[in-house]
């Protein structure tokens, strides 16, 4: 299922059911934006594992802190999330998680999600590539780390695809995760 919009996605009634939306995507996707979007429109919290990391550990920076701590800190993170969510789903309430998903700790979650009984989907954004780049250099602004965000993009793009190409991370499929993937176009 592929939608264009977060309203389309909204108009569609096919979240009338869900109770958790997981956003998925390469950082630069517009993922954080539509998640936030998705959250204002459809009445629903958000959770950020960027907040969590940044809260938890005083930086949103993976890359640069070597593969061990980087496991560490999703394993710690990813968790306390879903603990954040289900928490909230037990009130009642709907949830949308903002975080790249493209780990293992990613298909364990969705699971602990179904033995709740809850009904989730994962949405990913998908963004042309020409996109992500000018809206980076658009941007200009300057991250934590001094850079530009085009330059940041591209180094935390290089962490991101060299795990994919070695085949530690993976795009979700309802093979692996046990529920919907849907796509949201972001271009």
């Amino acid at each position: 299922m592929r939608f264009n919009t977060v309203d389309q996605l909204l108009e569609s009634g096919r979240l009338d059911e869900v109770g958790v939306v997981a956003m998925c995507g390469l950082p630069g996707s517009g993922k954080s934006y539509l998640a936030k979007q998705l959250a204002e429109k459809w009445g629903a919290e958000y959770i950020s594992s960027d907040e969590m990391r940044l809260a938890k550990f005083g930086t949103t920076r993976l890359d640069t802190v070597g593969d061990e701590v980087v496991v560490s800190q999703s394993r710690a993170v990813m968790p306390k999330m879903y603990d954040r969510a289900l928490a909230w789903l037990a009130e009642g309430r709907r949830v949308v998680v903002d975080a790249t998903h493209l780990k293992a700790e990613r298909v364990e979650q969705m699971k602990r999600l179904a033995e709740a009984g809850v009904r989730a989907v994962i949405l990913t954004v998908k963004t042309p590539e020409e996109k992500v780049w000018e809206w980076a250099r658009k941007s200009g602004k300057v991250e934590e780390s001094g850079e530009t965000r085009e330059e940041a993009l591209r180094r935390v793009r290089g962490y991101f695809e060299e795990r994919y190409r070695r085949g530690e991370w993976e795009w979700p499929s309802r093979e692996l995760d046990g529920m919907e993937v849907w796509e949201i176009w972001n271009g």
